[in-house]
C-alpha cells in the first residue's frame, strides 16, 4: 500500500515542480511595451497601410516577433526596407521574425521595420482607431491600439513604390495639399 500512495502523488510532485516552467502566454506578455502605436490614414480605393511603434522589452529574455494579426486586413506582414545599391532605391522586403533582446526597444518606424496591413476591408479613416494583435515565436499575443494618422512629410518621402503610384493616379501633383511645384526652366535657351 505504501508503493500506491507514492506513486499517487508522484504525478502530483512533478507537476508542482513544472509549474515555474507553465507561465501562461499572456502572463510574459507583461514584459512587452508597445508605445506610439500609429496606422497611415488611406487614400481612396487603397486597400493597403502600414503601422508603425515602439516595441519594449522589459524581460530578461529575448522575445521573437512573428507575425501580427487585425480584423482590418485580409493579411498583414512584418516588412523592413533594404538599400538596393544597384538601383539606388530602397525596396520593401518581408520579414519572417524580429528579435528583440532583453532590455532593448525596437522600432518599428517608416523607412525601416513595419507592419503592412494588406487587402483592407475599408478605407483607414483619420482619428480612428484599430486594434492589433502582435504575435510573438511563443504563441503571446500582445494586443496593441494604433491611431489612424494622416501620414506626415517625413513619411510621405518614405512610401513604399505600391503606395506611392496609388496616391500619384488618385491625386495629381498640383491637387495634393504638399506639393510644391518645381521652378519654371526656360525649355528654349538659345
Amino acid at each position: 500500500m505504501k508503493v500506491f500512495r507514492t506513486m499517487q502523488w508522484l504525478p502530483a510532485g512533478l507537476l508542482m515542480a513544472a509549474m515555474p516552467f507553465l507561465v501562461p502566454p499572456a502572463q510574459a506578455a507583461d514584459d512587452l511595451i508597445v508605445s506610439g502605436a500609429y496606422a497611415r490614414a488611406t487614400p481612396p480605393g487603397s486597400t493597403v497601410s502600414s503601422a508603425y511603434f515602439n516595441l519594449s522589452n522589459q524581460g530578461e529574455q529575448e522575445r521573437t516577433l512573428v507575425g501580427a494579426t487585425t480584423e482590418v486586413a485580409g493579411t498583414v506582414e512584418i516588412h523592413t526596407h533594404e538599400h538596393d545599391d544597384e538601383a539606388g532605391m530602397h525596396r520593401m522586403r518581408r520579414v519572417e521574425e524580429v528579435p528583440v533582446p532583453a532590455g532593448a526597444e525596437v522600432a518599428f518606424e517608416p523607412g525601416g521595420l513595419h507592419i503592412m496591413l494588406l487587402d483592407l476591408d475599408r478605407p483607414l479613416d483619420v482619428g480612428e482607431e484599430i486594434e492589433i494583435a502582435l504575435k510573438f515565436d511563443d504563441d503571446t499575443l500582445v494586443p496593441l491600439i494604433a491611431e489612424i494618422r494622416r501620414p506626415g512629410r517625413e513619411a510621405e518621402h518614405q512610401h513604399h513604390e505600391m503606395e506611392a503610384d496609388e496616391d500619384e493616379e488618385l491625386a495629381p501633383d498640383e491637387d495634393r495639399e504638399d506639393f510644391d511645384p518645381p521652378p519654371e526652366h526656360d525649355h528654349h535657351r538659345s
